[in-house]
């Protein structure tokens, strides 16, 4: 098979929600404009999260709102005026539609997903042709293709596998040294309260031996003193 015959059959899935509002949106003003109701965009609001929410839908924002009505604008798919309404009064913000949005719509929104299309196809295409170039280059054949996606998602999962080894290790490594750290540490603190014990006990005796000289200097000064009465 030929490179170039090779396309992708894009499924055309449901209307995405954006794509539903922009229907809806068209919907509700021509509704407005057949039947020469006043509106502003928070009526426009109003109405399209009440006909998002009867359809299960999430419903929107004015911020979606005045973005969905600004593509709609870029497209030419309405049109937008800009009335005065005279000093003091404001403006007034009026969308037209005519006969011909809905088919805008519809075309602006083919062409959107026959871009989608052509450029996957193109991706697609540019990808299998340096694939066999690459291939070709290193002396294998187009049959191992296969093959080959087999061995790259083979040395994906090894190095999935290695990756997952490698961190149980560093874990376990981790753990190691923290045990290593805490056992130190109570070693160290039994040394030190050892340590302690030791100056306490040599500070005890220390005291016991001055204690023991004094009292022996304070007889030998009673035993004088009744000598010296005599």
């Amino acid at each position: 098979m030929k490179t170039t015959n090779l396309k992708i059959q894009i499924n055309l899935n449901p209307l995405k929600k954006y794509q539903i509002r922009y229907y809806k949106i068209l919907s509700i003003l021509k509704y407005f404009q057949k039947n020469t109701i006043k509106y502003n965009q928070k009526v426009i609001l109003n109405k399209l999260n009440y006909f998002l929410a009867q359809d299960g839908l999430k419903v929107v924002t004015l911020r979606t709102l005045r973005k969905d009505l600004t593509w709609l604008c870029s497209k030419r798919i309405i049109k937008k005026t800009l009335l005065r309404l005279g000093e003091g009064n404001g403006s007034y913000i009026r969308y037209s539609v005519n006969k011909y949005s809905n088919n805008n719509l519809n075309c602006v929104l083919q062409d959107k997903q026959n871009t989608i299309e052509h450029d996957a196809n193109a991706i697609y295409k540019f990808t299998k042709e340096t694939q066999k170039k690459y291939l070709k280059n290193k002396g294998a054949k187009t049959s191992n293709l296969k093959n080959a996606t087999k061995n790259v998602s083979h040395i994906i999962n090894n190095k999935q596998y290695i990756n997952n080894k490698e961190k149980i290790l560093h874990k376990t490594k981790n753990e190691d040294s923290n045990f290593m750290s805490l056992k130190i540490k109570n070693l160290l603190k039994y040394k030190n309260i050892n340590f302690l014990d030791k100056m306490k006990e040599n500070f005890n005796k220390k005291n016991y031996l001055y204690k023991r000289i004094k009292t022996k200097e304070w007889l030998e000064r009673i035993k004088n003193q009744i000598h010296n009465d005599r």
